[in-house]
């Protein structure tokens, strides 16, 4: 499916705009996630949530986010769940943004840098050898407030 790495990234970028906008005085987020489990072939989808009053809150957010993610084909956002949650905590996403491309991860850390880290680690692992060096971070949000 060509173009869907360029529309994730626009897609990415839009949510976390308007997760910024967002004032909150809690701190839990969640993460979800839509595959088959071959990107390559059928793309994914991925949801977010952060600043939310509470876990439950946060975790049906990024389902809702991930289930609405734009230009996602139906059965990979059909298949988005919950992979973590978090509470005062930062995550990330990267990509390697060429169309077609294996190459996705994500993460959640203590700060921006360790999630960005994790993210960019299972980016490479996924992209394989030939792509790896071209993963780049997309998201970096983080979830402080208390």
């Amino acid at each position: 499916m060509k173009g869907w790495k360029k529309a994730i990234g626009a897609a990415a970028a839009s949510l976390v705009l308007v997760q910024l906008s967002v004032e909150s005085a809690s701190a839990w987020g969640a993460l979800a996630i839509g595959t088959s489990g071959d990107i390559q072939k059928d793309g994914f989808a991925i949801g977010s949530a952060y600043g939310r009053p509470s876990e439950d809150d946060a975790k049906a957010a990024a389902l809702k986010s991930c289930q609405n993610f734009q230009n996602a084909p139906k059965r990979t956002t059909a298949l988005c769940s919950v992979i973590m949650s978090f509470h005062g905590q930062c995550y990330a996403f990267a990509e390697d943004p060429k169309a077609g491309t294996p190459g996705v991860g994500w993460g959640i850390g203590a700060g921006g840098p360790a999630a960005v880290q994790k993210a960019l680690a299972m980016c490479k692992a996924t992209a394989g050898p030939n792509r790896a060096q071209f993963c780049e971070s997309r998201i970096n949000a983080c979830d402080t407030h208390d």
